[in-house]
């Protein structure tokens, strides 16, 4: 590159600068020049004044200089040449994404000299643990300076978000199905979530041992083995566990786990299920351990660079807890997880993802027995929980053998309806049977 990523970004700015995309992440100090900074500030607070009056124009030099005359004059028309380059427009927004990552590397990198030389004390302290918090203090500061120079967020004006309003609802009307996200094939599922939507985020739980992995790992390929690019956390199995029970799917109801596991599987099976693999649109993690912090970089980094739709973290029990936020909730898992859901909705909502996060259920307090089946009243930190969720659904097993998800929606579409459909798990694939009703007990009790 001929130019360097801040005058791509300032020169594109001048030029049209009611682009949002940059203004919505980028501050002053994400600039390696400190006066790239301030004309970075200047232009923002121009082309907001100049919204604000519904006069969007070109931020031209002689403007600029009249608001700060010290900023050099043969510098700012290079970056006014730069901006009027023929591919300014679709470079701009990487060079933005280059530059914060080099400013995100730049906080680590500082964080990473500081830890090291606290380290270097540690080892030689009596209480070497002193330093291992500090060390894990230290580290979160730059992890949260690194995110939250992500979540900055435009503020529309009245007339944007009536004019965002009448757009939505014109295409709605023109095309009602609009309002569906990535269709999963399964038709009660979709009727009642209204497919995989952008920025929804999904919870659900169920006792261990139930088929939550399962579950997700079906929902996933009905989703994305059609080409729909999507990331599957995986926190709990190991990659053998996950690739076998992705065969057992994808070579349907003839083959079992059982089979797969002891090898009676023919070559020609094999061949297919990695045909459905390579088509597929997964991408699968490995099973390491992660921080929140790490998810969260990982959900950007597939959404900027993969382009992922959907989205799996799996589960939530096997996120690491730092020592601040073991403090901060006082080691409670429902807070833990209440935190950890607001910061992926947060993730999934700039991005556009549609999210689903496992969770495991609260013990003595979630029955699973007919006539007293799992309620979201009983669910540990439940109020905590499910407000920031678009879906909570409980996973549980049903007296006739069958599996049932009970669905209550927060947000989105008919919001407080309460449903439940039901599977029938074989082979590890699970086959969607339809809306499931308890079965009526006689006065006997049978």
């Amino acid at each position: 590159m001929m130019y360097g990523n801040g005058a791509l970004v300032l020169g594109f700015a001048m030029r049209e600068p009611q682009s949002r995309y940059t203004k919505a992440f980028l501050s002053p100090d994400h600039f390696q020049t400190d006066w790239h900074g301030r004309l970075w500030r200047l232009i923002c607070e121009l082309a907001d004044k100049d919204e604000a009056e519904q006069m969007p124009r070109r931020i031209l030099i002689n403007r600029i200089r009249q608001h700060d005359p010290d900023l050099p004059l043969d510098a700012l028309g290079t970056i006014e040449r730069i901006g009027s380059l023929p591919d300014a427009a679709a470079e701009h927004d990487a060079a933005a994404d280059r530059m914060l990552a080099i400013w995100q590397c730049d906080q680590f990198a500082m964080a990473g000299r500081m830890v090291e030389a606290i380290a270097k004390d540690g080892s030689s302290s009596r209480d070497p643990r002193v330093a291992l918090d500090k060390i894990e203090s230290r580290w979160l500061e730059a992890e949260k300076l690194v995110s939250s120079s992500q979540t900055v967020r435009a503020v529309r004006s009245p007339g944007a978000v009536s004019r965002d309003m009448a757009e939505l609802l014109m295409a709605r009307a023109k095309n009602p199905d609009s309002a569906f996200g990535i269709r999963a094939g399964w038709r009660v599922w979709d009727e009642i979530h209204r497919g995989a939507r952008p920025g929804r985020l999904g919870f659900t739980i169920a006792p261990t041992g139930v088929g939550k992995t399962s579950f997700m790992l079906n929902l996933a390929t009905s989703l994305c083995d059609g080409g729909t690019p999507g990331l599957y956390v995986n926190l709990e199995m190991t990659s053998e566990d996950i690739d076998t029970r992705l065969a057992a799917i994808r070579m349907g109801n003839g083959v079992t786990l059982d089979d797969l596991e002891s090898g009676r599987v023919s070559s020609i099976m094999v061949d297919s299920a990695a045909a459905a693999s390579e088509r597929s649109g997964l991408h699968i993690t490995d099973s390491s351990p992660k921080s929140i912090g790490t998810i969260c970089a990982l959900l950007a980094r597939y959404a900027i660079r993969e382009k992922i739709q959907w989205a799996c973290i799996d589960h939530l029990l096997e996120i690491e807890m730092t020592s601040e936020e073991g403090r901060q909730t006082g080691g409670v898992q429902w807070k833990l997880h209440a935190n950890w859901i607001r910061r992926i909705h947060g993730v999934a909502q700039r991005y556009g993802i549609a999210c689903e996060i496992v969770g495991q259920c609260g013990g003595e307090d979630m029955g699973f027995k007919v006539g007293a089946e799992p309620s979201f009243a009983r669910m540990q930190g439940a109020k905590a929980l499910l407000n920031h969720v678009d879906i909570a659904r409980i996973l549980w097993p049903a007296k006739d053998g069958k599996h049932v998800v009970s669905v209550k929606k927060n947000r989105g579409g008919r919001a407080g309806i309460s449903d439940s459909f039901y599977f029938d798990k074989t082979g590890g694939r699970w086959e969607e049977l339809g809306y499931w009703a308890p079965p009526q007990e006689n006065e006997h009790g049978l």
